[in-house]
Protein backbone atom coordinates (compact mmCIF):
# COMPACT_ATOMS: atom_id res chain seq x y z
CA UNK A 1 0.00 0.00 0.00
CA UNK A 2 1.46 3.60 -0.85
CA UNK A 3 1.70 6.23 1.48
CA UNK A 4 -0.88 8.54 0.05
CA UNK A 5 -3.33 6.09 -0.25
CA UNK A 6 -2.97 4.84 3.87
CA UNK A 7 -3.49 8.65 4.62
CA UNK A 8 -6.64 8.87 2.23
CA UNK A 9 -7.55 5.77 3.99
CA UNK A 10 -7.14 7.61 7.63
CA UNK A 11 -9.03 10.51 6.27
CA UNK A 12 -12.11 8.80 4.98
CA UNK A 13 -12.35 6.97 8.06
CA UNK A 14 -12.35 10.25 10.38
CA UNK A 15 -14.62 12.06 8.13
CA UNK A 16 -17.00 8.88 8.80
CA UNK A 17 -16.38 8.60 12.18
CA UNK A 18 -16.92 12.58 12.60
CA UNK A 19 -20.11 12.64 10.13
CA UNK A 20 -21.58 10.31 12.69
CA UNK A 21 -20.85 12.45 15.75
CA UNK A 22 -22.21 15.55 14.04
CA UNK A 23 -25.59 13.61 13.86
CA UNK A 24 -25.76 11.36 17.13
CA UNK A 25 -28.07 14.56 18.43
CA UNK A 26 -30.36 14.68 15.52
CA UNK A 27 -30.32 10.60 16.21
CA UNK A 28 -30.95 10.77 19.46
CA UNK A 29 -33.58 13.51 19.10
CA UNK A 30 -36.03 12.05 16.60
CA UNK A 31 -35.44 8.31 18.07
CA UNK A 32 -37.60 10.19 21.46
CA UNK A 33 -40.89 9.79 22.07
CA UNK A 34 -43.51 13.01 22.69
CA UNK A 35 -43.19 11.37 26.14
CA UNK A 36 -40.03 11.00 26.44
CA UNK A 37 -39.32 14.81 25.45
CA UNK A 38 -41.65 16.33 27.60
CA UNK A 39 -39.95 14.49 30.62
CA UNK A 40 -36.46 15.57 29.59
CA UNK A 41 -37.80 19.12 29.39
CA UNK A 42 -38.76 18.68 33.04
CA UNK A 43 -36.11 17.24 34.45
CA UNK A 44 -33.06 18.58 32.80
CA UNK A 45 -34.22 21.50 30.01
CA UNK A 46 -31.00 23.08 29.89
CA UNK A 47 -29.69 19.57 28.13
CA UNK A 48 -32.89 18.89 25.97
CA UNK A 49 -32.31 23.01 24.78
CA UNK A 50 -28.44 22.01 24.05
CA UNK A 51 -29.50 18.63 22.22
CA UNK A 52 -32.01 21.02 20.38
CA UNK A 53 -29.58 22.94 18.99
CA UNK A 54 -27.01 20.64 17.60
CA UNK A 55 -29.72 18.61 16.25
CA UNK A 56 -31.01 19.23 12.42
CA UNK A 57 -33.70 21.80 12.63
CA UNK A 58 -37.05 20.86 10.67
CA UNK A 59 -38.20 23.72 8.43
CA UNK A 60 -41.61 25.56 8.64
CA UNK A 61 -43.33 22.94 5.85
CA UNK A 62 -42.18 19.49 8.15
CA UNK A 63 -42.56 20.85 11.66
CA UNK A 64 -45.36 23.17 11.34
CA UNK A 65 -45.72 26.96 12.57
CA UNK A 66 -46.04 30.28 10.64
CA UNK A 67 -45.77 32.11 7.41
CA UNK A 68 -45.69 35.88 7.21
CA UNK A 69 -45.17 38.25 4.50
CA UNK A 70 -45.76 41.47 5.64
CA UNK A 71 -45.08 44.98 3.38
CA UNK A 72 -43.52 47.70 4.78
CA UNK A 73 -45.73 51.07 4.50
CA UNK A 74 -42.89 54.11 2.83
CA UNK A 75 -45.68 56.53 1.47
CA UNK A 76 -44.95 58.64 4.59
CA UNK A 77 -41.68 58.63 4.70
CA UNK A 78 -39.38 60.87 3.40
CA UNK A 79 -37.19 59.89 0.61
CA UNK A 80 -33.74 59.56 2.56
CA UNK A 81 -35.97 57.09 5.07
CA UNK A 82 -37.48 55.29 2.34
CA UNK A 83 -33.72 54.36 1.56
CA UNK A 84 -33.40 52.08 4.36
CA UNK A 85 -36.60 51.22 6.10
CA UNK A 86 -37.01 47.54 5.10
CA UNK A 87 -33.30 47.08 5.93
CA UNK A 88 -34.22 48.88 9.08
CA UNK A 89 -37.38 47.35 9.70
CA UNK A 90 -35.68 43.66 9.00
CA UNK A 91 -33.15 43.99 11.64
CA UNK A 92 -36.05 45.30 14.19
CA UNK A 93 -38.14 42.06 13.79
CA UNK A 94 -34.96 40.14 14.02
CA UNK A 95 -34.19 41.53 17.30
CA UNK A 96 -37.76 40.74 18.51
CA UNK A 97 -38.49 37.32 17.44
CA UNK A 98 -34.80 36.11 18.93
CA UNK A 99 -36.18 37.53 22.01
CA UNK A 100 -39.26 36.03 21.52
CA UNK A 101 -37.70 32.66 21.89
CA UNK A 102 -37.96 30.84 18.38
CA UNK A 103 -35.52 28.60 17.34
CA UNK A 104 -33.79 29.29 13.79
CA UNK A 105 -36.79 31.66 12.96
CA UNK A 106 -36.23 32.82 8.80
CA UNK A 107 -36.28 36.65 8.72
CA UNK A 108 -35.51 38.01 4.89
CA UNK A 109 -36.28 40.54 2.81
CA UNK A 110 -38.71 39.59 -0.49
CA UNK A 111 -38.30 42.48 -3.23
CA UNK A 112 -37.87 46.01 -2.93
CA UNK A 113 -40.36 46.53 -0.12
CA UNK A 114 -41.91 42.80 1.66
CA UNK A 115 -40.09 40.74 4.38
CA UNK A 116 -40.54 37.51 4.91
CA UNK A 117 -40.71 35.77 8.31
CA UNK A 118 -41.25 31.69 9.07
CA UNK A 119 -40.73 30.52 12.62
CA UNK A 120 -41.63 27.06 12.63
CA UNK A 121 -42.71 24.62 15.41
CA UNK A 122 -44.44 27.95 16.86
CA UNK A 123 -47.22 27.23 19.16
CA UNK A 124 -48.65 30.84 19.88
CA UNK A 125 -48.92 32.23 16.69
CA UNK A 126 -51.63 35.68 17.74
CA UNK A 127 -48.85 36.32 19.96
CA UNK A 128 -46.26 36.30 17.57
CA UNK A 129 -47.86 38.32 15.14
CA UNK A 130 -49.00 40.76 16.99
CA UNK A 131 -45.35 41.12 18.36
CA UNK A 132 -43.61 41.08 15.18
CA UNK A 133 -46.42 43.43 13.11
CA UNK A 134 -46.30 46.04 16.58
CA UNK A 135 -44.84 49.74 15.36
CA UNK A 136 -43.85 50.18 18.93
CA UNK A 137 -43.50 53.97 18.50
CA UNK A 138 -43.35 54.98 22.59
CA UNK A 139 -44.34 58.47 23.28
CA UNK A 140 -44.64 60.32 26.75
CA UNK A 141 -47.44 62.83 26.52
CA UNK A 142 -49.41 64.86 29.24
CA UNK A 143 -52.85 64.76 29.71
CA UNK A 144 -55.09 68.07 29.09
CA UNK A 145 -57.02 69.62 32.18
CA UNK A 146 -60.69 68.97 32.58
CA UNK A 147 -62.00 72.73 31.29
CA UNK A 148 -60.39 72.13 28.07
CA UNK A 149 -61.54 68.62 27.77
CA UNK A 150 -64.87 69.77 28.35
CA UNK A 151 -65.06 72.45 25.70
CA UNK A 152 -63.54 70.03 23.42
CA UNK A 153 -66.96 67.60 23.99
CA UNK A 154 -68.99 70.50 23.17
CA UNK A 155 -67.72 71.94 20.56
CA UNK A 156 -68.06 68.09 18.80
CA UNK A 157 -70.99 67.60 19.82
CA UNK A 158 -71.99 71.38 18.26
CA UNK A 159 -70.69 69.36 15.06
CA UNK A 160 -72.75 66.71 15.76
CA UNK A 161 -75.84 68.85 16.28
CA UNK A 162 -74.84 70.95 13.16
CA UNK A 163 -74.95 67.88 10.68
CA UNK A 164 -78.04 66.48 11.90
CA UNK A 165 -79.96 69.84 11.36
CA UNK A 166 -78.68 69.24 7.86
CA UNK A 167 -76.13 72.16 8.57
CA UNK A 168 -72.37 71.88 7.30
CA UNK A 169 -69.33 73.06 9.27
CA UNK A 170 -68.77 75.03 6.13
CA UNK A 171 -71.79 76.66 6.25
CA UNK A 172 -72.18 77.53 9.58
CA UNK A 173 -68.75 79.72 9.34
CA UNK A 174 -70.47 81.66 6.55
CA UNK A 175 -71.28 85.39 7.24
CA UNK A 176 -74.79 86.55 7.47
CA UNK A 177 -74.98 88.85 4.38
CA UNK A 178 -73.50 85.78 2.49
CA UNK A 179 -76.39 83.92 3.17
CA UNK A 180 -78.94 85.84 2.78
CA UNK A 181 -78.13 86.16 -0.48
CA UNK A 182 -78.28 82.56 -1.29
CA UNK A 183 -81.27 81.15 -2.82
CA UNK A 184 -83.18 78.64 -0.73
CA UNK A 185 -82.08 74.77 -1.35
CA UNK A 186 -84.24 72.79 -3.85
CA UNK A 187 -83.51 69.38 -2.41
CA UNK A 188 -85.47 68.20 0.59
CA UNK A 189 -84.09 68.29 4.29
CA UNK A 190 -82.28 65.00 5.19
CA UNK A 191 -83.75 63.58 8.03
CA UNK A 192 -81.73 62.73 11.09
CA UNK A 193 -81.42 58.72 10.08
CA UNK A 194 -80.46 59.85 6.80
CA UNK A 195 -77.85 62.41 8.25
CA UNK A 196 -76.39 59.05 10.26
CA UNK A 197 -75.59 56.70 7.49
CA UNK A 198 -74.15 59.50 5.98
CA UNK A 199 -71.60 60.24 8.45
CA UNK A 200 -71.71 56.48 9.60
CA UNK A 201 -72.34 54.39 6.30
CA UNK A 202 -74.71 51.39 6.34
CA UNK A 203 -77.38 50.83 7.75
CA UNK A 204 -75.57 50.96 11.19
CA UNK A 205 -78.06 52.24 12.93
CA UNK A 206 -82.25 52.73 12.52
CA UNK A 207 -84.62 55.40 13.00
CA UNK A 208 -86.40 55.17 16.81
CA UNK A 209 -82.70 53.79 18.37
CA UNK A 210 -81.35 54.83 21.69
CA UNK A 211 -78.77 56.06 19.83
CA UNK A 212 -79.92 57.89 17.64
CA UNK A 213 -82.97 59.38 19.88
CA UNK A 214 -79.42 60.60 22.00
CA UNK A 215 -78.17 62.51 18.51
CA UNK A 216 -81.64 63.85 17.75
CA UNK A 217 -81.21 65.77 20.76
CA UNK A 218 -78.62 67.60 19.54
CA UNK A 219 -75.71 65.27 21.84
CA UNK A 220 -73.26 62.51 20.52
CA UNK A 221 -70.07 62.59 22.04
CA UNK A 222 -71.00 63.88 25.74
CA UNK A 223 -73.82 61.02 25.66
CA UNK A 224 -71.84 57.96 24.75
CA UNK A 225 -68.37 58.57 26.61
CA UNK A 226 -68.94 57.88 30.30
CA UNK A 227 -65.98 60.36 32.26
CA UNK A 228 -64.14 58.77 35.39
CA UNK A 229 -63.63 61.27 37.15
CA UNK A 230 -60.44 62.24 35.92
CA UNK A 231 -61.45 64.57 33.41
CA UNK A 232 -59.13 63.50 30.78
CA UNK A 233 -60.25 59.28 30.57
CA UNK A 234 -63.55 58.32 29.60
CA UNK A 235 -65.42 54.69 29.54
CA UNK A 236 -66.77 53.20 26.60
CA UNK A 237 -69.44 50.58 26.67
CA UNK A 238 -68.75 47.84 24.52
CA UNK A 239 -71.85 48.75 22.21
CA UNK A 240 -70.69 51.74 21.68
CA UNK A 241 -67.17 51.51 20.94
CA UNK A 242 -67.75 51.22 16.70
CA UNK A 243 -69.64 54.12 16.92
CA UNK A 244 -67.47 56.33 18.83
CA UNK A 245 -64.73 55.09 16.66
CA UNK A 246 -66.79 56.10 13.22
CA UNK A 247 -67.83 59.45 14.99
CA UNK A 248 -64.12 60.25 15.47
CA UNK A 249 -63.37 59.39 11.84
CA UNK A 250 -65.74 61.24 10.37
CA UNK A 251 -63.64 64.41 8.41
CA UNK A 252 -65.95 67.44 10.03
CA UNK A 253 -65.41 65.80 13.22
CA UNK A 254 -61.99 65.59 13.04
CA UNK A 255 -61.35 69.00 11.79
CA UNK A 256 -62.94 70.19 14.58
CA UNK A 257 -60.14 68.91 16.83
CA UNK A 258 -57.80 71.31 17.78
CA UNK A 259 -53.99 70.77 16.55
CA UNK A 260 -52.61 70.43 20.28
CA UNK A 261 -55.22 68.11 21.00
CA UNK A 262 -55.25 63.99 20.65
CA UNK A 263 -57.93 61.68 21.42
CA UNK A 264 -56.49 58.18 21.68
CA UNK A 265 -57.96 55.00 22.77
CA UNK A 266 -56.64 52.97 25.48
CA UNK A 267 -54.87 49.39 24.79
CA UNK A 268 -57.45 47.59 27.20
CA UNK A 269 -60.13 48.19 29.86
CA UNK A 270 -59.98 50.89 32.02
CA UNK A 271 -61.99 51.31 35.43
CA UNK A 272 -61.98 54.02 38.13
CA UNK A 273 -64.43 54.49 41.04
CA UNK A 274 -65.97 50.31 40.73
CA UNK A 275 -66.99 51.63 36.88
CA UNK A 276 -65.05 49.23 34.35
CA UNK A 277 -65.18 49.70 30.43
CA UNK A 278 -63.65 47.34 27.68
CA UNK A 279 -62.19 50.77 26.45
CA UNK A 280 -61.16 54.19 27.13
CA UNK A 281 -61.08 57.54 25.30
CA UNK A 282 -57.91 59.55 26.42
CA UNK A 283 -57.83 63.40 25.61
CA UNK A 284 -54.47 64.17 25.42
CA UNK A 285 -51.81 67.19 24.61
CA UNK A 286 -50.73 66.47 21.31
CA UNK A 287 -46.74 67.54 22.23
CA UNK A 288 -44.23 64.64 22.53
CA UNK A 289 -42.39 65.65 25.90
CA UNK A 290 -40.41 62.24 25.14
CA UNK A 291 -39.97 59.81 22.49
CA UNK A 292 -39.01 55.72 23.07
CA UNK A 293 -35.48 56.01 21.12
CA UNK A 294 -34.18 57.50 24.25
CA UNK A 295 -34.96 53.88 26.33
CA UNK A 296 -31.63 51.50 26.95
CA UNK A 297 -33.92 48.61 28.45
CA UNK A 298 -36.80 47.35 29.92
CA UNK A 299 -37.49 44.60 32.08
CA UNK A 300 -41.10 42.62 32.66
CA UNK A 301 -41.13 43.17 36.93
CA UNK A 302 -43.80 43.01 40.10
CA UNK A 303 -45.10 45.91 41.41
CA UNK A 304 -45.42 46.24 44.93
CA UNK A 305 -49.14 45.08 45.21
CA UNK A 306 -48.08 41.97 43.10
CA UNK A 307 -49.23 43.38 39.44
CA UNK A 308 -46.73 42.64 36.14
CA UNK A 309 -45.34 45.70 34.72
CA UNK A 310 -42.71 46.86 32.72
CA UNK A 311 -39.55 48.58 34.28
CA UNK A 312 -37.79 50.90 31.43
CA UNK A 313 -34.31 52.59 31.75
CA UNK A 314 -33.21 55.96 29.85
CA UNK A 315 -30.16 56.92 28.06
CA UNK A 316 -28.84 59.97 29.74
CA UNK A 317 -30.45 62.86 27.52
CA UNK A 318 -33.58 60.92 28.13
CA UNK A 319 -33.16 61.20 32.03
CA UNK A 320 -32.57 64.84 32.11
CA UNK A 321 -35.43 65.49 30.21
CA UNK A 322 -37.71 62.72 31.92
CA UNK A 323 -36.30 64.32 35.23
CA UNK A 324 -37.80 67.68 34.03
CA UNK A 325 -41.01 66.70 32.65
CA UNK A 326 -41.69 65.12 36.03
CA UNK A 327 -40.49 67.68 38.39
CA UNK A 328 -42.36 70.29 36.73
CA UNK A 329 -45.84 68.26 36.64
CA UNK A 330 -45.96 66.75 40.21
CA UNK A 331 -49.68 65.46 40.70
CA UNK A 332 -50.41 65.23 37.04
CA UNK A 333 -51.06 62.10 35.29
CA UNK A 334 -48.47 61.36 32.20
CA UNK A 335 -49.79 59.20 29.51
CA UNK A 336 -47.73 56.38 28.24
CA UNK A 337 -48.36 55.94 24.70
CA UNK A 338 -47.36 53.24 22.43
CA UNK A 339 -48.37 53.37 18.56
CA UNK A 340 -50.96 55.86 19.35
CA UNK A 341 -52.71 53.71 22.13
CA UNK A 342 -52.43 54.80 25.56
CA UNK A 343 -51.13 51.75 28.14
CA UNK A 344 -51.60 53.83 31.00
CA UNK A 345 -51.54 57.87 32.81
CA UNK A 346 -50.02 56.79 35.84
CA UNK A 347 -49.78 59.88 37.92
CA UNK A 348 -46.60 61.91 38.96
CA UNK A 349 -45.80 61.51 42.21
CA UNK A 350 -42.47 63.03 42.35
CA UNK A 351 -39.26 63.83 40.05
CA UNK A 352 -38.30 60.60 37.98
CA UNK A 353 -34.81 61.03 36.33
CA UNK A 354 -33.87 57.90 34.46
CA UNK A 355 -36.24 55.21 35.15
CA UNK A 356 -39.97 54.52 35.15
CA UNK A 357 -42.69 52.41 34.64
CA UNK A 358 -45.72 51.24 32.56
CA UNK A 359 -48.90 49.81 34.08
CA UNK A 360 -50.69 47.21 31.83
CA UNK A 361 -53.92 47.58 33.50
CA UNK A 362 -56.43 44.90 33.61
CA UNK A 363 -54.28 42.81 30.88
CA UNK A 364 -51.24 42.67 34.03
CA UNK A 365 -49.87 39.15 33.02
CA UNK A 366 -46.04 37.70 33.14
CA UNK A 367 -46.68 37.06 29.07
CA UNK A 368 -47.98 40.72 27.76
CA UNK A 369 -45.24 42.28 30.18
CA UNK A 370 -42.60 40.09 28.63
CA UNK A 371 -43.60 41.04 25.28
CA UNK A 372 -44.15 44.96 25.65
CA UNK A 373 -40.16 44.55 27.07
CA UNK A 374 -39.65 42.68 23.88
CA UNK A 375 -40.88 45.46 21.98
CA UNK A 376 -39.41 48.65 23.28
CA UNK A 377 -35.90 47.12 23.75
CA UNK A 378 -35.97 45.79 20.28
CA UNK A 379 -36.69 49.25 19.04
CA UNK A 380 -39.73 50.97 16.86
CA UNK A 381 -40.02 49.67 13.54
CA UNK A 382 -39.81 52.88 10.99
CA UNK A 383 -42.48 52.66 9.16
CA UNK A 384 -45.93 50.45 9.68
CA UNK A 385 -46.19 46.96 8.24
CA UNK A 386 -49.02 45.45 6.61
CA UNK A 387 -49.70 41.81 6.31
CA UNK A 388 -49.99 40.66 3.13
CA UNK A 389 -50.19 36.99 3.50
CA UNK A 390 -49.98 34.48 6.77
CA UNK A 391 -50.35 31.26 6.56
CA UNK A 392 -50.56 28.49 9.63
CA UNK A 393 -49.01 25.10 9.00
CA UNK A 394 -50.31 22.77 11.25
CA UNK A 395 -47.97 20.32 13.35
CA UNK A 396 -50.34 17.36 11.61
CA UNK A 397 -49.28 18.89 8.28
CA UNK A 398 -45.71 18.86 9.29
CA UNK A 399 -45.52 15.00 10.13
CA UNK A 400 -47.74 14.13 6.77
CA UNK A 401 -44.92 16.13 4.91
CA UNK A 402 -42.12 14.21 6.85
CA UNK A 403 -43.73 11.07 5.88
CA UNK A 404 -44.01 11.70 2.60
CA UNK A 405 -40.43 13.27 2.32
CA UNK A 406 -38.79 10.31 3.80
CA UNK A 407 -40.93 7.99 1.74
CA UNK A 408 -39.91 9.06 -1.69
CA UNK A 409 -36.07 9.84 -0.59
CA UNK A 410 -36.08 5.70 1.02
CA UNK A 411 -38.25 4.84 -2.67
CA UNK A 412 -36.22 6.57 -4.64
CA UNK A 413 -32.46 6.13 -3.27
CA UNK A 414 -33.70 1.91 -2.77
CA UNK A 415 -34.28 2.00 -6.92
CA UNK A 416 -31.36 3.78 -7.81
CA UNK A 417 -28.84 1.81 -5.48
CA UNK A 418 -30.31 -1.41 -6.82
CA UNK A 419 -30.17 -0.65 -10.39
CA UNK A 420 -26.71 0.13 -9.86
CA UNK A 421 -25.99 -2.92 -7.92
CA UNK A 422 -27.52 -5.43 -10.67
CA UNK A 423 -26.23 -3.44 -13.84
CA UNK A 424 -22.58 -3.37 -12.70
CA UNK A 425 -22.57 -5.76 -10.02
CA UNK A 426 -19.42 -5.37 -7.89
CA UNK A 427 -18.59 -2.00 -8.93
CA UNK A 428 -22.23 -1.06 -8.54
CA UNK A 429 -21.75 -1.99 -5.39
CA UNK A 430 -18.66 0.76 -4.94
CA UNK A 431 -20.91 3.13 -6.34
CA UNK A 432 -23.80 2.20 -3.81
CA UNK A 433 -21.39 2.64 -0.49
CA UNK A 434 -20.02 6.23 -2.12
CA UNK A 435 -23.93 7.02 -2.43
CA UNK A 436 -24.84 6.44 0.67
CA UNK A 437 -21.29 8.14 2.13
CA UNK A 438 -22.64 11.07 0.48
CA UNK A 439 -25.87 11.58 2.24
CA UNK A 440 -24.23 10.90 5.40
CA UNK A 441 -21.59 13.29 5.14
CA UNK A 442 -23.90 15.77 3.39
CA UNK A 443 -26.14 15.14 6.56
CA UNK A 444 -23.14 15.91 8.65
CA UNK A 445 -22.52 19.02 7.18
CA UNK A 446 -26.07 20.13 7.74
CA UNK A 447 -25.92 19.06 11.21
CA UNK A 448 -22.49 20.88 11.43
CA UNK A 449 -23.29 24.34 10.00
CA UNK A 450 -26.91 24.00 12.16
CA UNK A 451 -28.93 24.49 8.95
CA UNK A 452 -32.43 24.12 8.51
CA UNK A 453 -34.03 21.18 6.44
CA UNK A 454 -36.84 21.99 4.20
CA UNK A 455 -39.10 19.59 1.98
CA UNK A 456 -37.16 21.23 -0.81
CA UNK A 457 -33.80 20.30 0.70
CA UNK A 458 -34.97 16.76 1.26
CA UNK A 459 -36.01 17.16 -2.54
CA UNK A 460 -32.12 18.68 -2.91
CA UNK A 461 -30.86 15.51 -1.56
CA UNK A 462 -32.42 12.83 -3.78
CA UNK A 463 -30.72 14.84 -6.94
CA UNK A 464 -27.65 15.14 -5.23
CA UNK A 465 -28.05 10.95 -5.19
CA UNK A 466 -28.67 11.01 -8.61
CA UNK A 467 -25.79 13.32 -9.20
CA UNK A 468 -23.36 11.07 -7.73
CA UNK A 469 -24.77 8.43 -9.15
CA UNK A 470 -24.38 9.78 -12.90
CA UNK A 471 -20.49 10.44 -11.91
CA UNK A 472 -20.03 7.19 -11.09
CA UNK A 473 -21.66 6.06 -14.40
CA UNK A 474 -19.14 7.64 -16.38
CA UNK A 475 -16.56 6.98 -14.91
CA UNK A 476 -17.82 3.26 -14.99
CA UNK A 477 -18.19 3.65 -18.67
CA UNK A 478 -14.44 5.04 -19.33
CA UNK A 479 -13.22 1.68 -17.50
CA UNK A 480 -15.31 -0.36 -19.91
CA UNK A 481 -14.28 1.24 -23.23
CA UNK A 482 -10.53 0.91 -22.05
CA UNK A 483 -11.08 -3.02 -21.34
CA UNK A 484 -12.39 -3.57 -24.58
CA UNK A 485 -9.66 -2.76 -25.92
CA UNK A 486 -7.52 -4.80 -23.92
CA UNK A 487 -5.74 -2.82 -21.67
CA UNK A 488 -5.12 -4.19 -17.91
CA UNK A 489 -7.25 -3.62 -15.11
CA UNK A 490 -5.29 -1.15 -13.89
CA UNK A 491 -4.53 0.78 -16.82
CA UNK A 492 -8.14 0.60 -17.44
CA UNK A 493 -9.10 2.02 -13.87
CA UNK A 494 -6.29 5.06 -14.02
CA UNK A 495 -7.57 5.80 -17.63
CA UNK A 496 -11.30 5.65 -17.23
CA UNK A 497 -11.06 8.12 -14.05
CA UNK A 498 -8.76 10.21 -16.35
CA UNK A 499 -10.89 10.62 -19.42
CA UNK A 500 -14.15 11.09 -17.42
CA UNK A 501 -12.82 13.60 -14.85
CA UNK A 502 -13.21 16.89 -17.25
CA UNK A 503 -16.84 15.51 -18.01
CA UNK A 504 -17.91 15.76 -14.00
CA UNK A 505 -16.34 18.48 -12.86
CA UNK A 506 -18.19 19.94 -16.11
CA UNK A 507 -21.66 18.99 -15.47
CA UNK A 508 -20.87 19.69 -11.08
CA UNK A 509 -19.57 22.77 -11.72
CA UNK A 510 -22.77 24.14 -14.27
CA UNK A 511 -25.15 22.66 -11.55
CA UNK A 512 -23.19 24.34 -8.74
CA UNK A 513 -23.58 27.29 -10.85
CA UNK A 514 -27.48 27.16 -10.78
CA UNK A 515 -27.30 26.59 -7.25
CA UNK A 516 -25.70 29.54 -6.53
CA UNK A 517 -28.05 31.71 -8.57
CA UNK A 518 -31.30 30.05 -6.64
CA UNK A 519 -29.41 30.77 -3.48
CA UNK A 520 -29.03 34.61 -3.81
CA UNK A 521 -32.39 35.05 -5.58
CA UNK A 522 -34.96 32.89 -4.26
CA UNK A 523 -36.69 32.94 -1.04
CA UNK A 524 -37.48 30.45 1.78
CA UNK A 525 -38.05 26.85 0.29
CA UNK A 526 -36.10 27.77 -2.77
CA UNK A 527 -32.96 28.29 -0.35
CA UNK A 528 -33.06 25.67 0.91
CA UNK A 529 -33.00 23.74 -2.04
CA UNK A 530 -29.98 25.42 -3.27
CA UNK A 531 -28.36 24.36 0.06
CA UNK A 532 -28.57 21.28 0.13
CA UNK A 533 -27.50 20.69 -3.48
CA UNK A 534 -24.54 22.82 -3.78
CA UNK A 535 -23.18 21.11 -0.47
CA UNK A 536 -24.32 17.99 -2.23
CA UNK A 537 -22.25 18.38 -5.59
CA UNK A 538 -19.76 19.35 -3.86
CA UNK A 539 -19.44 16.25 -1.70
CA UNK A 540 -20.50 14.10 -4.79
CA UNK A 541 -17.31 15.11 -6.36
CA UNK A 542 -15.08 13.70 -3.74
CA UNK A 543 -17.44 11.09 -2.72
CA UNK A 544 -16.74 10.03 -6.76
CA UNK A 545 -13.38 10.99 -7.99
CA UNK A 546 -11.50 9.91 -4.48
CA UNK A 547 -13.64 7.50 -2.53
CA UNK A 548 -14.48 5.24 -4.61
CA UNK A 549 -11.07 5.38 -7.09
CA UNK A 550 -9.46 4.34 -3.20
CA UNK A 551 -11.49 1.47 -3.49
CA UNK A 552 -10.51 0.19 -6.80
CA UNK A 553 -6.93 1.07 -5.97
CA UNK A 554 -7.10 -1.70 -3.69
CA UNK A 555 -8.58 -4.28 -6.05
CA UNK A 556 -5.84 -3.36 -8.81
CA UNK A 557 -4.25 -6.43 -7.67
CA UNK A 558 -6.66 -8.13 -9.65
CA UNK A 559 -6.83 -9.61 -13.27
CA UNK A 560 -10.61 -9.73 -13.61
CA UNK A 561 -12.54 -6.41 -12.77
CA UNK A 562 -16.46 -7.02 -12.27
CA UNK A 563 -18.51 -4.03 -14.14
Amino acid sequence: MRKSQAWLTVLVIVLVLASFWYLYPSFRLWSMSPEALQQKGEADPAGLTKLQKAAIKLGLDLKGGMYVLMEVDKSKLSAEEAGDAVDRALEVIRNRVDQFGVTEPVIQKAGTDKIVVELAGLQDVERARELIGRTAQLEFKLTETAENTKNLFTQLDQVIARKIAGVSTAEQEKKPEEKKTEPAPTEPKKDTADVFRDIFGGDTVQKGSDTLAQLEGGVGLSTLLQPLGEGYLFGVEANDIPVVKKYLADPEIKAAIPSDVQIAWSTGPVSSGGFSYPRGIYVLKSPVELTGKHLTDARPTRDNLGRWVVNFQLDRQGGQIFSALTGGNVGKPLAIVLDDQVESAPIIQSRIRDRGQIELGSVSTLEAARDLSIVLRAGALPAPVKIVENRIIGPSLGKDSINKGLTSALIGGLAVILFIAVYYRISGVIADFAVLLNVLFLMAVLSAFHATLTLPGIAGIILTMGMSVDSNVLIFERIREELRTGKTVRASIDAGYKRALLTIIDSHVTTLITALVLFLFGTGPIKGFAVTLSAGITISLFTALVITKMIFDYRKQYTTLSI
